[in-house]
């Protein structure tokens, strides 16, 4: 009786013995596996923001070109309206010369050619618009109106540099916000490797225990 009663006991010891063994490898296995999945996810979300990365960087290659070609067409139009000024400044000169001569000369044939040498020289100078309704203009009318076109566009040009800066300002925010998205994230990962491992550390503890009163 006492040896069968030794027999049994042996057998359960090995028993109990296997299975604290399998336990041991099912939680090595179980944490190994909540690593590899914390891994994966941490990849996952450092690509997605990566590609997002990306296309802010081009985002931003596209508002340095769209600048660049703002800033050229804004020298043009200062460059224009420094000849319009030039031009309109010959024109009061020749105006006014042509008043001069009218006055000196009135009534002779010669005072009348030189006037109208005059006349041909200010219609030389003077730049015909190509909208055929500006054409249909006095020069005073067309020049005006030029002038109101000007103002229009120069307008046009503040109002997209300006929304341009406001896209630049939104995509500095953005980009900032990713980057504390991502830095939370890498620390939520963090915690829970660590709990991962506190946890593991309380599991071999408490299988040590066990073993100690088994034995």
């Amino acid at each position: 009786m006492q040896l069968e009663v030794a027999s049994e006991l042996l057998r359960v010891s090995e028993q109990v013995k296997k299975t604290q063994e399998a336990a041991r490898a099912a939680a090595a296995t179980e944490e190994k596996l909540q690593q590899q999945l914390l891994l994966l996810q941490q990849e996952k979300h450092k690509a997605e923001l990566y590609s997002r990365m990306q296309q802010l960087q081009q985002k931003y290659r596209e508002i340095e070109q769209r600048q660049v070609q703002l800033q050229q067409l804004q020298r043009w139009w200062e460059a224009y309206g420094e000849r319009q000024l030039q031009h309109e400044r010959r024109q009061a000169v020749l105006l006014q010369q042509q008043r001069s001569a009218r006055r000196r000369s009135s009534g002779s044939a010669a005072a009348a050619a030189a006037a109208a040498a005059a006349d041909s020289a200010a219609a030389a100078h003077y730049v015909a618009p190509a909208d055929p309704l500006l054409q249909c203009l006095s020069p005073r009318s067309q020049q005006q109106q030029q002038q109101q076109q000007e103002l229009q566009q120069g307008e046009e040009l503040q109002q997209k540099q300006e929304e341009q800066q406001l896209e630049q300002q939104q995509e500095v925010q953005l980009q900032q916000e990713l980057q504390q998205e991502l830095q939370q994230q890498e620390e939520q990962q963090q915690e829970q490797i660590q709990q991962l491992q506190r946890q593991h550390g309380k599991q071999q503890h408490q299988q040590a225990r066990g073993e100690v009163g088994l034995k």
